[in-house]
């Protein structure tokens, strides 16, 4: 009996120090609220390609710190700004590109 009561706090704690140990995950979308198309988006080193005026991206995964944002509006306008993300879990996150050109970023 203590030998099945031993290994199961073994297990337990086993289970516990896995757990607490996962890497953060932050998954980021981009939602283009801008009047014209977005093209060569890019955060960091991830591309989310083109997103046309109105459109969510899918949700892609971004590694924690801060990054560089990047892309161009079909009417000549650049993008440009940083990107940071930080929090133990899972996390999903929206980039918004607002009408007036404006960012911004919010934990879903």
């Amino acid at each position: 009996m203590k030998k099945i009561l031993f290994l199961l706090t073994l297990f337990s704690i086993i289970c516990l120090f896995q757990k607490c140990a996962k890497e953060p995950i932050h998954n980021i979308r981009i939602y283009n609220g801008y009047k014209s198309a977005l093209y060569l988006t890019e955060i960091g080193s991830v591309s989310y390609g083109t997103i046309m005026n109105g459109e969510y991206t899918v949700y892609k995964y971004i590694e924690e710190g801060s990054h560089s944002l990047i892309g161009y509006f079909s009417t000549g306008e650049q993008l440009s700004g940083v990107v940071s993300v930080a929090g133990k879990g899972t996390h999903k996150w929206t980039l918004e590109i607002t009408y007036s050109g404006g960012i911004i970023f919010k934990e879903d």
